[in-house]
């Protein structure tokens, strides 16, 4: 544990950890360290450079953007709205990203 730097549990649930890890079948959990003051929008551009295909389905860094198939949760709560990625994180904080499933 790296002191002066909060940390925040990442959860990809299981579509997106396949694709991100292929092989892999369950949700992924992911505990970064960031440092203070870090925004979602820091922590998301560290899993882009970390895993190749983060930004290609999941959030696109040059747009600024999650991809339209991510529900973004932070807390347990759902997070919406165009200044999400500015959201401050706090040490203990847990984000889920979340495949959105279509079907009939």
């Amino acid at each position: 544990m790296v002191e002066n730097q909060i940390h925040v549990k990442v959860k990809i649930y299981s579509w997106f950890s396949g694709a991100l890890m292929p092989g892999h079948d369950s949700a992924l959990l992911l505990e970064e360290e960031l440092p203070p003051g870090s925004s979602l929008r820091t922590c998301f551009s560290r899993l882009s450079a970390r895993f190749a295909r983060f930004e290609e389905i999941i959030y696109d860094s040059r747009e600024d953007i999650l991809q339209v198939q991510v529900v973004l949760t932070h807390n347990g709560k759902l997070l919406t709205g165009s200044d999400r990625m500015n959201l401050v994180l706090q040490n203990g904080d847990s984000i889920s990203l979340i495949p959105v499933y279509a079907g009939g």
